[in-house]
């Protein structure tokens, strides 16, 4: 079973990551049963309600996610109440009161506006410049400009054309791996920083002592397939001292990964444009990935954001979810692949990747070839990050933090 946009970013990214440094080959599909694979199958957290105009999916994923439904819509936190209100409100009353409370919703097939807005920066000494504001949709067409010029070189998997180019940072420069810092959580974020590391960049996963990744607290498989090959590290983001490591690590990578919405990093000063813009940073690519886009303040996860692109399943007209949190492993495959071309370029972007707009360009090419990728009994996924590792065993992952002062040391020299 292939679905043509599946094998279309993954050729994508293979071309790329040869050329950066070390070729990545993954089953798409694998990917999207990755987790069923690793963690086995389990009530997803998310429904599909029919509301007064349509359908509309609700995520109840997080502990006060049922704690909020009163001031939402009215009732306790049963999915039988939930359904019996939400059939009486319009899919525009939802979202708008979704939004205010930081609940994860979608309106089946909302979601019209591009799946990537991709900004170009120049350096400049005395202020941030855009100079290239781009909006990448539909993700089936033919590769972006990222590449023109430049490949594919080998395909043997060592990367080693001799007419690759030589990129400040890259292995084939002699300055050291490319650093890939990874702000990120739960599965689209640490999927897209886990294929840049499979292509030999040095990962580095931070996280808050206060708020550390919530996938730590799951089951560990799918974590650890996520994460064995990057470094550890933890910051007291409460502090001065830890705000002020953040900001150096990030100035310091040549890739951020993060999946936050705008304002959670601005808060502690640090806004990507600026970041971009700054001659004096290594920074040359950030991967801002969200439910909705940067521009939104919603929440969105794999499964309610899938539903906003109008990526379901049909059962007698009836819509279904399809596959387990669709959007976020097409966002991960997606993202790793934007992220190695532009490297590959040489150009400083952001690229603002919104899930529900990935599962609404992707669809199309999906569904005919994958109706439900858990129908199929056949299906034998690759682990993410070595496909020649039998998918029973869990990788180890080292203990929260444990690189800190050795990862603070080679980025920042502290």
């Amino acid at each position: 079973m292939t679905g043509a946009a599946l094998e279309q970013w993954t050729e994508r990214l293979a071309v790329a990551t040869s050329v950066l440094g070390r070729r990545v080959d993954v089953d798409g599909v694998g990917l999207l049963v990755e987790r069923r694979e690793v963690d086995g199958l389990r009530e997803p957290a998310t429904r599909l309600l029919r509301c007064a105009d349509g359908w509309v999916a609700v995520s109840l994923a997080r502990e006060w996610d049922r704690e909020a439904m009163p001031a939402w819509v009215g009732v306790e936190g049963s999915w039988d109440q939930v359904a019996a209100a939400v059939e009486h409100r319009t899919g525009a009353e939802l979202i708008a009161g979704a939004e205010m409370l930081g609940l994860a919703v979608g309106v089946l097939g909302e979601r019209t506006e591009p799946a990537v807005v991709q900004t170009s920066f120049e350096c400049r000494l005395d202020a941030s410049s855009a100079y290239g504001v781009t909006p990448v949709g539909g993700l089936r067409s033919d590769p972006s400009d990222g590449l023109a010029g430049t490949g594919p070189r080998d395909h043997s998997g060592s990367g080693s054309g001799q007419d690759e180019p030589d990129l400040p940072g890259s292995p084939s420069s002699g300055s050291g791996l490319v650093r890939v810092l990874d702000l990120s959580a739960l599965w689209a974020g640490p999927l897209c920083a886990a294929l840049l590391a499979e292509a030999g960049t040095d990962v580095v996963k931070l996280e808050s002592t206060a708020r550390p990744d919530a996938s730590r607290a799951g089951n560990p498989g799918l974590f650890a397939r996520l994460n064995h090959l990057k470094r550890s590290v933890v910051l007291d983001l409460g502090e001065v001292a830890g705000r002020s490591d953040l900001a150096s690590l990030v100035r310091a990578a040549d890739v951020v990964v993060e999946s936050s919405r705008p304002r959670a990093l601005e808060q502690m000063g640090i806004v990507a444009a600026e970041v971009l813009a700054d001659p004096t940073a290594r920074t040359r690519v950030w991967v801002s990935i969200t439910g909705h886009g940067r521009t939104s303040n919603r929440a969105g996860f794999g499964d309610d954001a899938a539903v906003a692109g109008g990526l379901v399943r049909w059962d007698d007209g009836v819509p279904a979810l399809w596959g387990d949190a669709a959007a976020d492993p097409l966002t991960g495959l997606v993202s790793a692949t934007l992220a190695a071309e532009a490297l590959v370029s040489g150009r400083r972007v952001l690229l603002d990747v919104a899930l529900a707009g990935v599962a609404a360009d992707l669809r199309d090419d999906l569904m005919p070839d994958l109706p439900d990728v858990f129908s199929a009994s056949d299906i034998v996924s690759a682990s993410v990050l070595d496909p020649t590792q039998p998918t029973s065993v869990v990788p180890a992952v080292r203990p929260l933090g444990c690189y800190t002062a050795e990862v603070l040391a080679e980025w920042v020299g502290s």
